[in-house]
């Protein structure tokens, strides 16, 4: 299935920067020099693995997204595009669409259209999300649970209203809040996508919050090691008649969770799983699990 044999391509590159970023955190180096041609790489994966997973596929095919605006909108826009607004073949053609189109192509899409497609989350994750690698706290590990990447905030449903045409009606509106975006490459060490503009202390919010008024809530991982990107030029180099131009990188920071900061990601890994959670230690697993119990109570 050409599907799967261009997964495997992209794994196969993915594979090669997550052993490149393993290398680094057992060297003990403080940052991490990622081409740019591989950060694309890296967010087009991210973007990717928020719709692989079984549970995304079988969310779409849920019968009570009929009366699910977002998921509706996705669906209309899609056969806007040309494309089916069938949840089974929107599925497959959603992932076809995003494996061979390359950074630029995405990009161009998405500013031709404001429609919400593929494209514009590609484009959403490229603008607003940077990246960090950090290291599981002493006696912590990074879990894996079905949707293979997880994140830190919760799904939210509410109550919205739509102008179509001449008329207003309410909307029932199913969205995820993804401050953090977690992909755990070993039980070590996790890639990181920070949503920048959500990842500090904002008063507006607190004040929001004690009026009891919807607004989105700050990241409980604020204070987690955070460093900003810098580009860092990579000049041209030779071997033998292969040669290769000067680009740039992106310098990445490589930072260690404290074990109030990993107990949060912990709680996330758990609650969001529905089937299935992968663990190296079940001791580690055990204490997560409590320590999330006592947390809801």
């Amino acid at each position: 299935m050409r599907i799967e044999h261009l997964f495997s391509k992209l794994e196969s590159k993915t594979s090669s920067i997550f052993a490149k970023i393993r290398t680094a955190v057992t060297e003990g180096l403080e940052h991490i020099d990622i081409l740019e041609k591989d950060i694309h790489i890296l967010f087009k994966f991210i973007n990717l693995s928020l719709s692989r997973s079984k549970q995304y596929r079988d969310e779409l095919n849920n019968p009570y997204r009929e009366n699910d605006f977002m998921f509706q909108h996705l669906f209309e826009t899609s056969r806007k595009s040309g494309r089916s607004g069938e949840p089974g073949q929107f599925w497959l053609e959603h992932l076809l669409y995003l494996l061979k189109t390359d950074h630029e192509g995405l990009l161009t899409d998405a500013a031709r259209t404001d429609n919400m497609g593929p494209e514009d989350t590609y484009k959403h994750l490229i603008e607003s999300y940077a990246l960090q690698i950090w290291k599981a706290a002493d006696g912590y590990e990074f879990f894996l649970n079905e949707r293979l990447v997880d994140f830190e905030g919760d799904a939210q449903s509410f109550l919205g209203a739509e102008v179509k045409e001449t008329r207003t009606q309410l909307i029932w509106m199913t969205t995820e809040d993804m401050i953090h975006l977690i992909l755990p490459i070993s039980p070590e060490v996790a890639v990181i996508f920070c949503n920048e503009s959500r990842c500090w202390e904002s008063p507006i919010a607190d004040s929001m919050h004690r009026l009891k008024e919807p607004y989105p809530q700050n990241s409980l991982l604020v204070k987690a090691p955070h460093k900003d990107i810098t580009n860092v030029y990579v000049p041209s180099r030779k071997r033998g008649r292969k040669s290769w131009p000067g680009t740039m990188a992106w310098r990445v920071n490589i930072g260690t969770l404290t074990q109030p900061h990993h107990r949060i990601i912990a709680s996330y890994s758990l609650s969001h799983a529905q089937s299935v959670i992968i663990v190296r230690s079940r001791a580690r697993f055990e204490r997560a699990r409590r320590e999330l119990e006592m947390f809801n109570k």
